[in-house]
């Protein structure tokens, strides 16, 4: 047998090569089960951590709880959404309970988790709805200027529209730069502010949208006397946060809405809009409301609304212009359609009362009455109606009756409807007392009655177009 020195070295080589390969496995495997010993043993803290401070915080002991959460925030940021929902209301009440410089601290830490929460559970956590947290949160602790509290709002919004849905952050986005616009040397001008404005009430009704048939089936769960859930309450609430907030944010407006802004604004802004019925009925409503509505804008913007959307709102408009033109066949026609097209009850009684007015006026006193009542039909405490109808009757108090005494007698139906008036709407009664006081005065006196041979409680039927009748009241 010969020794093959070749083959001998080769087998050692390749022996060697196994067993090295074989060490190293060995060694990245001791290292991997480490490592999963450690994370094993760091999960089971995170999860014992977890479990300390969400016990604490649904007890809002949160003093306790916050030491297990800012372990589990440190070591697990991805274990489990509560760290951030705990963690904001743990954070919230170190900033209520510390002194001023710890606060500080802890509103910076809130800030910092905020972003934390998009980064590990974006899912949860979007980017509109967070952004817009942060930015409240330096808005009620005046951290940053208005016009920098301002850009932080309009980032979220810029960003994610969809998620920044909170009525009171909405509001804080458009008063933080209505507040930028009120400073001394700001750069904000009154058409930025009002674009906005626009912007956000189209905001306002789109979230009020959404609700809608939410709010009917609990209104049906109401009406059937069946119990409402939490998450019922919650749509209520919201509704009525939508409705708050947005009559805040028309008051803000309200101290720039006058008629030389109006005009400038709608003026440069209309050919880019005349299309935009939103923006269309906005301008016409605002216009109406701060009676600017003798300019030959208003009469381009109402047109043009009701050319593309012959709707309740932008009929009522043309019939207020025709109205305010003294042309008043047209008001009326306008007033008309507004009113069959208009669902809400209160809306068509304000229709049919403008009629009333537009027939008193041309002296068609029945169908002045017929529509007053109209307007009482769809809402009973439409104290201004029977006012209406009071003073037709006394108008007519030189034209019916047969003699002197019938003539004077038609006070006293006025003096009836007056005081109508004062007791279905209370905002009316001073009016009302002060009108049938003077009805009465002009009505036949005692010594009328005595005279002419009535008693107390005998009824006298009045013609005319009244066709009414009245009791003789006890002498």
């Amino acid at each position: 047998m010969s020794f093959d020195a070749s083959s001998s070295v080769n087998l050692i080589t390749n022996t060697y090569k196994r067993n090295a390969m074989r060490l190293l496995i060995l060694c990245i495997c001791s290292i991997f089960f480490s490592k999963q010993v450690v994370l094993g043993q760091e999960d089971q803290e995170c999860k014992l951590n977890l479990s300390l401070f969400y016990e604490a915080g649904k007890k809002k002991d949160y003093d306790a709880a916050y030491e297990p959460w800012m372990a589990t925030r440190k070591k697990c940021p991805k274990l489990n959404k509560a760290i951030y929902i705990y963690g904001e209301r743990i954070l919230k009440d170190k900033i209520k309970k510390t002194s001023k410089e710890t606060k500080t601290d802890y509103l910076n830490d809130l800030l910092k988790l905020y972003d934390e929460s998009m980064v590990h559970m974006p899912r949860y956590f979007k980017v509109g709805a967070t952004l817009a947290k942060k930015a409240q949160l330096k808005y009620e602790n005046s951290v940053g200027s208005n016009d920098e509290i301002y850009l932080d709002f309009d980032r979220a919004y810029t960003q994610d529209a969809e998620s920044f849905r909170s009525p009171r952050r909405l509001y804080y986005y458009f008063e933080s730069l209505y507040k930028s616009y009120q400073e001394k040397g700001s750069k904000i001008t009154v058409k930025e502010v009002f674009d906005k404005y626009e912007d956000l009430k189209e905001k306002f009704e789109l979230e009020h949208a959404k609700l809608v048939s939410s709010l009917d089936k609990i209104d049906k769960k109401e009406k059937a006397g069946e119990p409402l859930t939490k998450g019922d309450f919650n749509i209520k609430k919201v509704k009525e946060l939508l409705q708050l907030f947005e009559k805040n944010m028309d008051k803000l407006i309200e101290g720039l809405a006058n008629c030389d802004n109006l005009i400038t604004m709608y003026t440069k802004s209309f050919d880019k809009n005349k299309e935009n019925t939103t923006w269309l009925r906005g301008a016409a409503g605002r216009m109406v409301a701060k009676e600017c509505t003798s300019n030959p804008l208003f009469v381009k913007i109402v047109d043009a609304y009701y050319q593309l959307e012959p709707s309740a709102e932008s009929a009522g408009f043309l019939g207020d212009f025709a109205f305010k033109k003294k042309e008043y066949k047209k008001a009326k026609t306008y007033y008309e359609e507004s009113a069959q097209l208009h669902e809400v009850n209160i809306k068509k009684a304000k229709m049919y009362f403008n009629i009333a007015q537009v027939e008193m006026i041309r002296g068609v006193k029945s169908s002045a009455r017929n529509y007053a009542h109209k307007a009482l039909a769809q809402q009973p405490n439409h104290g201004k109606a029977y006012l209406l109808i009071a003073k037709l009757y006394a108008s007519s108090a030189n034209d019916c009756g047969n003699d002197v005494f019938e003539k004077k007698a038609v006070y006293w139906v006025a003096e009836k409807m007056a005081i109508k008036a004062g007791q279905v709407d209370p905002a009316f009664k001073s009016d009302a007392l002060k009108d049938a006081a003077h009805y009465k005065g002009n009505a036949p006196s005692k010594q009328d009655i005595f005279v002419k041979g009535y008693k107390g409680g005998e009824v006298i039927q009045i013609g005319c177009w009244m066709n009414t009748s009245v009791t003789i009241p006890a002498i």
